[in-house]
């Protein structure tokens, strides 16, 4: 009897996860300022980003808040944790360093970030590395870095002049980690840029962008999925966010 009383699951009882994030406000770094665009949010469809900045999503999302939790809890475990006790692998010089570039051909916009590690490799370069937490590692062991990770990776090289970056994906279930050296691409650093300069544009002019989702699984995960303004998004596609 004991037992069966013990796995009730009590039906007025709020999960305090979700209590407490549900009441979490965004950090002022993350809400939408027109003329500051993201690094992390750059890589995906324009259409999502601008609906982002004038019509954003307010619902609370149990899934997404507790994914981005649990990728806060790793990043905080890794610097206090890991980082400062590395010599063999790499040498940390500082976290979460912050980033400003300044879109050309105007004074009112600029694309921001924070990277995650400034390190000396064993060869003794400076390196920019990007933590990056995933419920498995399947697809990223199977198929290689993300396309909109590579791009974000660009963004910090570039505005930095650090040529040389990894990629460092940990993850969630298993706890298990994979490592890329991933050395900037300079036209991915150029698109990341040109993005910014057509977001900005489009917020400038109050002009809806054209729907131009990156990767097949990106509507999937797209808050704006069910407007009428993205309604034929395709919402066919697979691998993993």
């Amino acid at each position: 009897m004991a037992q069966s009383i013990l796995a009730e699951q009590p039906a007025d009882m709020v999960s305090p996860i979700d209590e407490v994030l549900s009441k979490r406000e965004e950090p002022e770094w993350h809400k939408p300022v027109i003329g500051r665009y993201h690094a992390s949010q750059l890589a995906y469809c324009l259409r999502r980003q601008y609906l982002d900045f004038v019509s954003p999503v307010t619902e609370y999302d149990s899934d997404g808040a507790r994914k981005m939790w649990l990728g806060s809890v790793i990043h905080k475990v890794l610097e206090n944790e890991i980082l400062p006790f590395t010599e063999d692998s790499f040498t940390p010089i500082a976290v979460e360093k912050p980033v400003w570039y300044g879109l050309p051909n105007t004074r009112d916009g600029m694309i921001v970030g924070r990277f995650d590690v400034l390190l000396m490799d064993p060869s003794g370069e400076l390196a920019i590395m990007d933590v990056k937490s995933r419920e498995d590692l399947y697809y990223v062991d199977k198929e290689g870095p993300g396309e909109h990770d590579v791009r974000q990776l660009a963004m910090y090289q570039g505005a930095t002049r650090i040529e040389k970056g990894y990629l460092w994906y940990v993850g969630r279930r298993k706890g298990d980690d994979l490592f890329y050296r991933q050395d900037l691409k300079k036209e991915r650093f150029r698109w990341m840029v040109a993005q910014g300069s057509l977001l900005h544009q489009a917020l400038k002019l109050k002009e809806l962008p054209e729907m131009c989702p990156q990767y097949g699984w990106e509507p999937r995960y797209c808050k704006h999925r069910n407007r009428p303004e993205c309604e034929n998004c395709s919402l066919n596609g697979g691998g993993e966010q």
